[in-house]
């Protein structure tokens, strides 16, 4: 069974969105995770449905799961192996793009219960790596070739010259 919490909303949140506050509260949490939680009556407002742009008012309580947030990758076990076995699999690096031969069984993004995926370990490997974006995914037991944007001007660059 479901573990709930109760919030009960004081005047400093008093007038705020629904969603806006839970963003906030878990702050961890994907943000799909909290719409889906709202839309299919998981978080309540004073035991009712409501919507995400519900301005909450004083005294309100809201009901919600309580959520599994996220972990940062730095907590993952056996994280330097990962990233190892990643670094050794990078065939090609410039000042435009990295693309490396993706192993099977990693995920190209984390989420559904994965702490990091390819990118993840990429933006650990890479100094300044915050702008790096995939080019396109890979299914996690699909191994292959995985291209990944320093900058994402780079991908529509690119991707007009290709089309032309």
């Amino acid at each position: 069974m479901t573990e709930i919490e109760f919030l009960i909303i004081d005047k400093e949140n008093s007038g705020r969105r629904l969603d806006n506050f839970l963003f906030s509260k878990y702050r961890k949490v994907p943000k799909s995770k909290i719409y889906s939680s709202i839309r299919k009556a998981k978080i309540k407002v004073n035991d009712k449905k409501s919507k995400p742009d519900y301005k909450l008012l004083s005294n309100d309580k809201v009901s919600c799961p309580i959520f599994v947030e996220k972990k940062d990758v730095s907590e993952s076990p056996n994280l330097s192996t990962h990233l190892e076995i990643i670094k050794n699999c990078i065939v090609y690096d410039s000042n435009k793009y990295i693309v490396l031969n993706k192993p099977p069984n990693f995920s190209v993004h984390g989420g559904s219960g994965l702490n990091f995926g390819v990118i993840e370990l990429i933006k650990k490997i890479y100094k300044n790596s915050d702008n790096f974006k995939l080019a396109h995914r890979i299914d996690k037991l699909t191994s292959g070739c995985l291209v990944i944007a320093k900058k994402n001007v780079f991908i529509a660059r690119d991707t007009q010259t290709i089309s032309k």
